[in-house]
């Protein structure tokens, strides 16, 4: 698995902020997050960057309403808004805002396989303690029944 994979749209945390913004965030051509949102000069509609340049390599607004202008630029509003996303990591199950999500990629993102190994691991230590304490416990109680069985 790549790790990009790793926050992809089925990954969001719904929270306050997400749930009262979204319907804000969708690109209205490819219904996903904007991915580096550019905003048409004229109609002021927002699109993914990729979008644009599939549709009309920027030569003209997608717009229905025939706004054909070819001008856009970034747009800094939503690029903040979509920035504080909340992901919930596939690898370690941690939440993290889009704004970090390179540098959490770049840390030592620890699998969820080995956190789950780690757990088991616990587990099987703490059972074999348990084993050994009864058995030494068994032991103890024979050597005190001997002991005084014998006198």
């Amino acid at each position: 698995m790549n790790k990009k994979d790793y926050f992809s749209d089925d990954c969001i945390v719904e929270d306050i902020l997400y749930t009262s913004l979204k319907d804000l965030l969708i690109c209205p051509l490819c219904k996903k997050i904007f991915n580096e949102p550019y905003m048409c000069s004229k109609c002021q509609n927002v699109y993914c960057k990729e979008c644009l340049r599939n549709f009309s390599n920027f030569k003209s607004c997608p717009n229905k309403d025939n706004c054909k202008s070819n001008k856009f630029v970034k747009s800094i509003n939503k690029n903040e808004l979509i920035s504080k996303i909340k992901y919930k990591c596939k690898n370690c199950s941690e939440e993290v805002m889009k704004c970090n999500i390179n540098s959490h990629l770049e840390s030592d993102c620890e699998p969820k396989f080995q956190q789950s190994q780690t757990l088991l691991e616990q587990y099987q230590t703490k059972k074999r303690l348990v084993k050994l304490s009864s058995k030494e416990m068994g032991e103890i109680d024979k050597s005190k029944i001997n002991h005084f069985t014998s006198k």
